[in-house]
């Protein structure tokens, strides 16, 4: 049974977007803008294929394994059209379409009662707590993953690399007894492989929409996680979504001083400086130089806290430690991109 399904999820994975990538919909004409790193006009539908295999495999782990985690497909299609409206070319007001996802993440989790299990900081949880502050503070946190993952969707194969390590940490973490999680992780990593190689060869991307999604599924699995196994350290997820986080940190400090809008996409990522050094100063791919670089050195930081994860002292440290190693790493970047201008 679980042969056919897997054959079943690469079949479809690979044909769908193959054939995503022959339609002209959902088409990033917008070449000339200051963070775009492409002059072709490629779909931006990939997210669509994301959303079926999600689909079939919800279905498949309710029908088999009898996990009610189909009732949440409805709240994660609704932060993907928020990006594929924009993917289809309606430009909304970024502000707004923040609100939107913070009405709608906040209306969810208070629907499902779903809140993070601890901080792992108690006076933080006792303030959350005494002020009933559970979803707002869950919600953030779903937005940071969620802005995160468009912010480093801006070079082929980044966010899809990121996320296939991602799912792989987490299915190496995920208890032996939730074979039916361990499937659906399986089933996402087999998707953005499919996609991935469609990716590269510049022919589909994910879009907003893709990105959302992507970062709203990380988050539901830590959720999930962090009640499934009450020994992993909750700082061992801030490990996890280090690069995620400190991308969105630093976008927000360096935005908040310049007096520039926190939502509006610009050209300051550290992919977009990577990209552009590697274009430059390489006769190397720029595409797959910066993506391979950026990953390759976020799977050599996180892979040790795999071995520790358990251990709440250690995670917290080693946190506090990669998010000072990612800003650093930033601005060593930044400095070298500004010699270039």
């Amino acid at each position: 049974m679980l042969f056919l399904y897997f054959i079943t999820i690469i079949l479809i994975s690979y044909y769908q977007f193959k054939f995503l990538s022959t339609l002209n919909i959902f088409l990033d004409k917008n070449t000339n803008k200051l963070q775009a790193v492409h002059k072709n006009l490629i779909p931006r539908s990939g997210g669509i294929g994301l959303a079926l295999i999600l689909l079939i495999s919800l279905v498949f782990i309710e029908i088999i394994y009898e996990l009610d985690y189909l009732k949440f497909y409805p709240f994660l299609i609704c932060i993907f059209l928020i990006g594929l409206i924009d993917d289809y070319g309606f430009k909304i007001n970024p502000n707004i379409r923040l609100l939107c996802l913070f009405i709608i993440l906040l209306l969810f989790f208070y629907i499902f009662d779903l809140k993070l299990r601890t901080t792992g900081i108690g006076i933080l949880d006792s303030f959350i707590n005494i002020y009933n502050l559970q979803y707002i503070t869950v919600s953030i946190c779903f937005l940071i993953i969620i802005n995160g993952s468009n912010f480093i969707d801006g070079v082929n194969g980044n966010l899809s690399i990121h996320y296939i390590i991602l799912f792989l940490f987490i299915f190496l973490i995920t208890p032996p007894l939730q074979e039916g999680l361990k499937i659906e992780v399986q089933s996402l990593l087999i998707c953005f492989v499919a996609f991935l190689f469609f990716n590269l060869k510049n022919k589909l991307f994910f879009g907003d929409g893709g990105a959302y999604l992507s970062g709203a599924i990380l988050g539901l699995l830590i959720i999930f996680l962090m009640y499934d196994d009450t020994s992993i350290s909750p700082f061992f997820y801030i490990i996890l979504t280090s690069y995620l986080g400190s991308e969105v940190l630093v976008s927000f400090v360096r935005r908040v001083i310049k007096k520039e809008s926190g939502v509006i996409a610009d050209f300051n990522h550290l992919h977009s400086m990577l990209f552009k050094i590697f274009k430059t100063k390489t006769k190397m791919n720029p595409h797959v130089s910066t993506t391979l670089l950026i990953n390759l050195i976020y799977f050599i930081a996180v892979f040790p806290s795999l071995f520790f994860a358990s251990s709440f002292e250690i995670t917290r440290n080693y946190a506090i430690i990669l998010y000072i190693f990612f800003i650093l790493f930033y601005f060593v970047v930044k400095k070298i991109f500004k010699n270039l201008i």
